[in-house]
């Protein structure tokens, strides 16, 4: 991760491996907890290049995990989005790369615009509208959803399930 903290493109940390509401990582003694992570992320983006974090594991998209890496204002993250509940692999990974592309979308379309521009909150947040527009199961049956810091509370696009 200090390598994508410094390479002067990487706006978005993506971290897909199995989860739960306390750790990421294939197995028990493989994984790390969420505060070796934010810890990580905190050293990796100390020159605030990275916006977004994206967790594609399983219950690790909830309000308590989001408000663990947003609140700690040193991780300098914008957004977290992930799933509150089990996603089966192929259905999470579907429903990733379709946030992905809607995203790159919004990055291309921004790049070119001389006014107008969208922060990267604001094209997280409209990759991720135009997502549960066109997988609509994604929170209900998911529990996909994206959070953001504003005025020293934690904001989401759904309440958790």
């Amino acid at each position: 991760m200090n390598m994508r903290g410094a390479d002067e493109r990487t706006e978005i940390v993506y971290l897909a491996s199995h989860g739960d509401e306390k750790a990421i990582g294939p197995s028990v003694d493989k994984s790390i907890s969420r505060a070796e992570a934010r810890n990580i992320l905190i050293t990796a983006n100390a020159s605030k290049q990275i916006k977004g974090l994206f967790l594609g594991t399983c219950l690790t998209g909830n309000a308590d995990f989001a408000r663990f890496f947003l609140e700690n204002k040193k991780t300098n993250l914008e957004w977290v989005a992930g799933y509150a509940k089990s996603v089966d692999w192929v259905d999470g990974s579907a429903i990733d790369m379709i946030f992905f592309s809607k995203l790159a979308e919004l990055y291309v379309a921004n790049k070119s615009k001389r006014k107008g521009k969208l922060s990267p909150r604001n094209m997280a947040h409209s990759a991720a509208t135009k997502l549960v527009e066109l997988v609509q199961g994604a929170y209900s049956s998911y529990g996909f959803n994206i959070y953001f810091h504003e005025d020293n509370k934690l904001t989401s696009m759904f309440k958790d399930p």
